[in-house]
């Protein structure tokens, strides 16, 4: 028996005598769904196909301000969604929904600096990510979820232009976890120490740390 999702199968022998083929094609997914999310918010998107999307709007990187002292990133208007693209979003609704019209990427690609992903993974210090509806730096730690992008504004072009403007948080090195150890000392940025780390920016071990 042979699985897979080719169109046609080729088998050549000399010496087996092949009674029969079965051939299992993937199902193809048809939409994408991101749920939980807040009218006004923002987000990113990076999916495998072509796709047309109701419940948010679309947006491409259209530069940064500066890339010595960032403070802000414009963005363009998008009307789709371009397989391996990524993009923005700001949600319209609690729920987006993807439909899936055409074409296959097989890996995501990059777009002015911004790059994404259709796999969780981690992203190096250094780079940018969107939380909280502003652009922060990566410290040690930081990993984004499968669909979603990065930003490397070292390799975004500076630019002005562009329909809409996101903030640049400046705090170098903010650490993206899910929990504080527990052993550590936690500190609010008043200087008040705390028993638990909700979400916010605290200082733990002296270092200011992202808890999402």
């Amino acid at each position: 028996t042979w699985k897979g999702n080719a169109q046609s199968v080729t088998l050549t022998t000399s010496a087996l005598q092949i009674k029969k083929i079965t051939v299992t094609y993937a199902a193809v997914p048809t939409t994408y769904t991101r749920e939980g999310l807040t009218a006004g918010n923002w987000g990113t998107i990076c999916l495998p196909y072509d796709a047309t999307v109701e419940g948010a709007e679309l947006y491409t990187l259209a530069g940064v301000d500066n890339q010595e002292n960032p403070t802000y990133i414009t963005l363009d208007e998008a009307t789709s969604i371009e397989a391996g693209i990524p993009y923005f979003f700001k949600a319209t609704a609690t729920t987006l929904t993807a439909t899936y019209t055409s074409t296959t990427a097989e890996a995501a690609s990059d777009w002015n600096g911004m790059y994404g992903t259709l796999e969780a993974m981690n992203v190096a210090e250094g780079m940018y990510l969107l939380k909280s509806n502003e652009i922060v730096k990566c410290g040690t730690g930081c990993s984004i979820a499968a669909n979603r992008a990065y930003i490397d504004l070292s390799e975004t072009a500076p630019a002005t232009t562009g329909a809409v403007k996101l903030a640049i948080d400046m705090t170098d090195g903010l650490q993206s976890i899910e929990v504080a150890d527990k052993a550590q000392a936690i500190y609010n940025l008043a200087g008040q120490r705390v028993e638990k780390a909700v979400r916010g920016i605290y200082v733990v071990n002296g270092k200011k740390i992202m808890v999402k």
